[in-house]
């Protein structure tokens, strides 16, 4: 049998181009498809990440040359600032799983890196490197060590003969299907890290949309231009949700995706920059949603969260819930329990109108609905002023451009400027617009309190600069020739 396969192998690699495949393409292309986690995507026998890959960067196959760089799916000379460079990805050391704090050093069994730290998501606990929920893992049912005998269920950390009410056992573990991200709507039925259980039914997290299996911000996805598969031409890039050839103002290219860093939540103060943690980014900063406190990088609501009841760092036992910032054996009147605690969904932020429905871009939470403070508007998962916001003047994603700025809802130039062709230019100093639009210095002069300077001490005459001390077509002033043969010396003809 072994030489039979070393036949095959050697008949199949002297075959030409142009024939039928291989005994091994067969075998490649009747396996199972390659299934990659979270942000991940198959590109052949590999799951990697497009925005930082360099053999893929952007798409399968386009592979970065030389020793450059993949940046947010761009190849480039160098990393950005903001990002730093691992074996020629571009990677935030604070934020990445595959590099959480240094180079290579990867976060593992559910863990994600929360301010450059590996973290296992709010209400689970790490067990031999492994992220469990004690309140409801038969394997771990209240503690690590602990495990439910054969046919009984874990639920609220202890183990029990059935579920409670309300509950579904998914392989004994006692969850609740409607908010539960591993058992969304049906046992097993897990949620991507980019998504949230809300009544059984796995969400993108706000600003991103749903296309297909993955979650993607139609507003500035180069591959998803304002709809789900609309891609960018080479060379243009995706701001507001349109191809365009450059960004506008008061946006800055990240790869091929037109950002306000002030206030996109993957762009925070710079390209790269992600927030983590459930914070969310204002004036270009990571922020915890109003009412909650950032413990250990991640926001709590210290009146209900398990992990952290009542202060940072103190968690509620197996069994109790968080209400009113002190573990209880149950929900007060009104409340409802979400990850461990009780909360009001009519005001929670992080849990508006349903378990795990989180308000971003600084909304708060009014009787089960997420809304901006008065006078603001969301606009891709921000709340703006649309009368001076440059990125979203007078409506959301209408943005300012040739220099132009929002002044009560609409784009204009700033004072001392004026429009010529589309742009703002100051024709005091503009050599193409001086004293007015379209009048171009020339000959080498520039543009002086609105009049063609030349320099030098010479003269602006008829679109050059000029001597008009020895220049016979300009002696002593412009357009006064010498005749006769006479020749301009000191500013006269003689």
């Amino acid at each position: 049998m072994t030489r039979l396969l070393a036949r095959l192998a050697a008949a199949a690699l002297a075959l030409p181009l142009a024939c039928e495949p291989s005994y091994l393409d067969v075998i490649r292309r009747d396996a199972a498809p390659l299934t990659c986690a979270d942000a991940k995507v198959a590109c052949g026998d590999r799951c990697v990440e497009l925005q930082k890959d360099p053999f893929d960067c952007g798409a399968c196959g386009d592979a970065c040359p030389g020793k450059s760089v993949c940046a947010l799916g761009v190849c480039a000379d160098e990393c950005p600032s903001t990002l730093s460079n691992c074996d020629r990805s571009c990677v935030h050391l604070s934020s990445d799983s595959d590099h959480c704090g240094s180079c290579a050093k990867a976060c593992s069994g559910g863990q994600s890196c929360i301010e450059g730290g590996c973290s296992c998501p709010t209400g689970h606990s790490a067990c031999n490197g492994i992220c469990v929920a004690l309140a409801s893992d038969p394997a771990h049912c209240g503690a690590c060590d602990k495990a439910c005998p054969a046919g009984k269920v874990c639920s609220a950390g202890a183990c029990g003969d059935e579920c409670p009410g309300g509950d579904t056992n998914c392989g004994g573990a006692c969850v609740n299907v409607q908010s539960d991200p591993r058992h969304c709507g049906a046992c097993s039925n897990q949620c991507s890290h980019e998504m949230s259980c809300i009544a059984g039914s796995c969400k993108c997290h706000l600003p991103l949309g749903s296309c297909g299996a993955s979650c993607v911000d139609l507003s500035t996805d180069p591959k998803n231009c304002g709809s789900c598969g609309k891609t960018c031409a080479a060379g243009s890039v995706c701001g507001s949700g349109k191809c365009q050839s450059s960004c506008p103002l008061g946006q800055t290219l990240c790869g091929a995706s037109c950002v306000d860093t002030d206030t996109n939540s993957s762009h925070c103060g710079g390209c790269g920059v992600q927030c983590t943690g459930g914070k969310f980014c204002a004036n270009g900063a990571c922020v915890c949603p109003p009412a909650t406190v950032s413990c250990a990088g991640k926001c709590a609501d210290l009146s209900s969260s398990a992990d952290n009841c009542g202060s940072c760092g103190a968690p509620c036992k197996p069994g109790l819930l968080c209400a009113g910032g002190s573990c209880q054996p149950a929900c007060p009147p009104g409340e409802v329990a979400c990850a461990g605690g009780c909360t009001a969904t009519s005001s929670d932020s992080l849990n508006c109108g349903a378990c795990g429905y989180a308000c971003v871009g600084g909304q708060s939470c009014t009787g089960g609905s997420c809304s901006c403070a008065s006078g603001l508007t969301l606009c891709a998962a921000s709340c703006v002023d649309l009368s001076s916001s440059t990125a979203n003047c007078g409506g959301c994603g209408i943005g300012c451009t040739g220099g132009k700025i929002c002044l009560a809802g609409a784009c204009a130039c700033p004072a001392g400027t004026k429009e010529c062709f589309g742009g703002c230019v100051d024709t005091q100093t503009s050599s193409k617009h001086c004293n007015g639009c379209g009048k171009s210095c020339l000959g080498g002069s520039t543009c002086v309190t609105g009049k063609c300077t030349c320099p030098n001490s010479e003269d602006y005459c008829d679109g050059k600069c000029v001597n008009t001390k020895n220049d016979p077509e300009h002696c002593g002033a412009c357009d006064i020739a010498c005749s006769g043969g006479k020749m301009c010396s000191g500013g006269s003809c003689k």
